[in-house]
């Protein structure tokens, strides 16, 4: 229990320190994902139950600058650690719905970037004129 109280101070900061890697199978990346994948996949007892808002967020921080695998972890980072834990009151939630809709509302132009393929999906309005007063 002991070496858990410790180990979670260290990898959040050391995720919300350090850059994110896009190069796959990088060792950057590989680290990143595995520090990810350790805070994951902590025992649900009352030590990690004192840092689970610290754990929650760090993961929706990371979610916003992290690649797709590892924003993928943080995804299940915040669901799994709300469902065995349930904090409440949970602070962090306006924070992950916001993401989470910054996620969709750009996922048109995310899918026109990668694919070069015109965009289907007809973007807000606002959204579209705040950029284009943006660009000007």
């Amino acid at each position: 229990q002991q070496y858990i109280t410790q180990m979670i101070p260290v990898l959040t900061a050391n995720l919300l320190k350090g850059a994110p890697s896009f190069e796959a199978g990088s060792k950057a990346q590989d680290l990143r994902k595995g520090m990810l994948e350790a805070l994951h996949r902590m025992p649900v007892t009352e030590a990690v139950r004192k840092s689970v808002d610290k754990i929650l967020e760090t993961a929706i921080l990371l979610m916003e600058k992290e690649n797709e695998d590892n924003t993928l972890i943080c995804l299940r980072i915040v669901i799994d650690f709300n469902k065995n834990y349930r904090p409440n009151p949970w602070n962090q939630i306006q924070r992950f719905f916001t993401v989470v809709q910054k996620i969709f509302q750009n996922f048109s132009q995310t899918v026109h970037l990668i694919l070069n393929v015109p965009p289907t999906i007809t973007p807000n309005p606002q959204l579209a004129q705040q950029q284009q007063q943006k660009q000007q």
